[in-house]
């Protein structure tokens, strides 16, 4: 569907993850049970699978926008380097015939922020700054969705980054999004915390 301003795009993306978080929270209390961990790791990665999707889309929907220049909340005008006609247009002309692009890499959409938009914008900006939690969520997320030999060796590497030594059981996505985050607050879990990031970085994209 055809956007029109960045502030309807941001208000559906954050309230499909005000939805995910209360999915989460109910989970929580109806799973915890030891007899029950499968299913909650399960449906903890369909959570975070879902949220990271509807990053992506958010991602797309602003970046078009921006090729459109169109104003972020602040006021904010991007000069833009591509001529379209339209939302559906642009969008067209930056696939340049793929059937997809891809918007999982931070690096591949800083370099095509920096191609289409003067000085890459808010997207580059904000990107850039959160690249490396943006490529740990890119590790869950692909080993969720793939679970191969090419998404296991970057989610490990991650896990062992994070843990500050290799488990001795392979860790499912799963078990990594209910895992507490090394050094944060009392309670905080990995899903929690990439749920709030991903808010964050739609919020400072559309300079909220």
């Amino acid at each position: 569907m055809a956007r029109r301003k960045i502030a309807p795009v941001l208000a559906d993306f954050s309230g499909e993850l005000r939805a995910l978080a209360r999915l989460d929270v109910k989970n929580q209390s109806q799973l915890s049970a030891s007899a029950k961990r499968a299913q909650l790791v399960l449906s903890t990665e369909a959570i975070f699978f879902r949220a990271f999707r509807a990053y992506e889309n958010f991602l797309e929907d602003a970046f078009v926008l921006y090729t459109l220049e169109k104003p972020t909340l602040r006021g904010q005008v991007p000069t833009s380097y591509l001529s379209a006609e339209n939302f559906n247009h642009a969008r067209e002309l930056l696939r340049s015939g793929k059937r997809f692009l891809d918007w999982t890499n931070p690096e591949t959409v800083i370099e095509r922020a920096e191609t289409f938009v003067k000085g890459g914008g808010t997207v580059k900006s904000v990107v850039a700054s959160a690249k490396q939690d943006l490529l740990d969520m890119k590790a869950v997320r692909n080993h969720i969705a793939h679970n191969s030999e090419e998404s296991r060796v970057p989610f490990e590497k991650l896990i062992r980054r994070v843990r500050g030594t290799t488990p001795i059981r392979p860790v499912q996505p799963g078990d990594h999004l209910l895992a507490q985050v090394r050094g944060g607050a009392t309670g905080s879990y990995y899903l929690d915390y990439y749920l709030n990031r991903l808010s964050d970085i739609a919020e400072a994209i559309a300079e909220k």
